[in-house]
């Protein structure tokens, strides 16, 4: 008997992966993963945490408000004393296939030009419709970066 595998987990495993591939870049960088302690402490103090040192990074923070004006978790907010002083956002979509997400990119590019700290977002995989990719690409200002994947890790090893 075969089983099926939704689209879902499969979407939803793919997207951890990619976390966690982001998640490898920071620590590569020399960056500091906060503690849970540690996270529940930035959220709590709206973003200041002094005591960690110079370059740190959280996981699936909410520290400010998307376009509807609701808190918005982010993949991930960096911290950097001499690069990122004001923090850095980064939140990643994988599309494997074209569908409903393609959508959700409107929302989450005009979200996080909405946001205080400077942004990127990341897309991987090969399923994203090409006109949502342009449009993207055309909403890179001086606080949203719009990424490929393959950018992404090109300027990690220059800029992070």
């Amino acid at each position: 008997m075969t089983d099926i595998v939704q689209g879902g987990f499969t979407a939803n495993k793919s997207g951890k992966w990619l976390e966690e591939t982001i998640r490898q870049q920071l620590l590569l960088a020399q960056y500091y993963e906060l503690t849970p302690e540690e996270k529940k402490k930035l959220i709590r103090d709206d973003g200041v945490l002094s005591t960690t040192g110079k370059a740190w990074f959280a996981p699936q923070v909410r520290l400010e408000r998307n376009l509807y004006d609701a808190k918005y978790t982010s993949d991930f907010f960096i911290y950097h004393a001499d690069k990122f002083p004001d923090g850095l956002h980064i939140e990643c979509k994988w599309q494997a296939s074209q569908g409903s997400v393609d959508e959700k990119y409107v929302f989450t590019a005009l979200s996080l030009k909405k946001f205080e700290s400077p942004t990127i977002l990341i897309l991987a995989g090969s399923g994203a419709r090409q006109g949502a990719v342009k449009w993207l690409k055309r909403q890179n200002s001086n606080k949203f970066t719009f990424m490929r994947l393959d950018e992404f890790i090109l300027w990690a090893q220059k800029e992070l």
